[in-house]
């Protein structure tokens, strides 16, 4: 059953922190007492972090952007899928979003990691390419056309030509896991990004790793992950395990 107009006005303020000290200690106590208030407030907690979600993700673009400036090299730009289509569109997308989060009775490990996956938009080359790059072209290809066996399929491909000249790169190592993980393939994803642990996509490995603990139901290992990422504010994905993503995925069991 919905909450009265004016709880849910006091959650509101509670969350934008405009109530006096006096109402906030009265909501303080009705959250010990009232299951159905805290549930509500949890509730619009998850909800408001779409409203945060496109914002962290161009900030870890540019955090991303301006590391690997310093040391010459290039990224690919991350970007959320339906970004391309306007601020009206996202904002039309974010509504019917959290309307629908709110209608469910409480967060749950496939609710969360949807909420959390930073989806990857890797770029293509351009120009004339090794035999090493096209391989990287193609999987790109197949990965902006979200087609994930073949992804795995030609990374396999690749990797059986590694020699003397190394055909598979940190990058279609990621592409390959996080292909792993659309496929929801969750041993595979996680020895991939085991191989990246070193490299420039360890943070990344990081975070992704924690997503598949929490898919898979170890919610501690997961939960100790996150935590680790949320102490280091030079993390990449800092401000994604956030104080509320960690205490959901701890209520979990």
């Amino acid at each position: 059953m919905p909450l009265p107009e004016y709880d849910q006005q006091l959650l509101t303020g509670y969350l934008d922190g405009t109530l006096d000290s006096r109402e906030r200690a009265a909501v303080d106590g009705r959250l010990q007492e009232e299951p159905e208030l805290r549930n509500e407030l949890e509730r619009l907690q998850l909800a408001t972090r779409a409203l945060r979600f496109a914002a962290l993700q161009q900030q870890v673009n540019a955090a991303r952007i301006a590391h690997e400036g310093e040391s010459g090299t290039q990224t690919p730009v991350r970007r959320m899928p339906w970004l391309r289509y306007g601020l009206a569109a996202a904002a039309v997308f974010l509504l019917v979003w959290i309307g629908s989060r709110l209608m469910q009775p409480t967060a749950n490990p496939e609710q969360l990691y949807a909420t959390h996956f930073v989806e990857y938009n890797p770029g293509g080359l351009r120009g004339s390419a090794t035999a090493a790059e096209s391989a990287a072209a193609s999987m790109t290809a197949a990965y902006n056309a979200q087609r994930f066996d073949r992804v795995v399929q030609l990374y396999a491909e690749a990797e059986r030509l590694n020699g003397r000249a190394r055909f598979t790169t940190d990058e279609m190592t990621f592409q390959c896991a996080l292909a792993y993980m659309h496929l929801a393939q969750w041993p595979a994803a996680l020895a991939q990004f085991k191989q990246l642990q070193k490299s420039r996509f360890a943070e990344d490995a990081e975070y992704y790793t924690a997503l598949v603990f929490l898919r898979t139901g170890k919610y501690d290992e997961a939960k100790t992950i996150l935590q680790k990422i949320h102490d280091n504010p030079a993390h990449l994905y800092q401000q994604q395990a956030d104080a509320d993503f960690i205490r959901a995925v701890g209520r979990l069991k």
